[in-house]
């Protein structure tokens, strides 16, 4: 009965281990994944121009009463990487928000 009782303590143990090690490496896995998405999206942001140095001048060029929203976004990066949901929530319209 001692051995059994032993070798159920050691799959409990083992099974934990498993679970610890997998949430581990999911944890890291997906801080590497939003590294990897971070720099993919910072290098297709484009640089500001001379033509269009601003986020109110560029929403201004685009057209669609979009330069009614400059207000929504604190930078030039803020523009290119809002979500359409955190646009939405701020009262962006969805023709804009396009």
């Amino acid at each position: 009965m001692l051995s059994r009782n032993l070798l159920s303590q050691s799959i409990v143990f083992k099974t934990a281990a498993v679970r610890t090690t997998a949430l581990a490496f999911s944890t890291s896995a997906v801080s590497s994944l939003q590294l990897v998405s971070k720099a993919a999206t910072d290098s297709k942001i484009p640089a500001p121009t001379e033509k269009v140095p601003d986020v109110e001048t560029f929403l201004t060029k685009i057209g669609r009463k979009s330069a009614e929203a400059a207000d929504n976004f604190e930078s030039w990066q803020d523009l290119f990487t809002m979500s359409s949901y955190e646009m939405k929530s701020k009262g962006i319209e969805t023709r804009t928000r396009r």
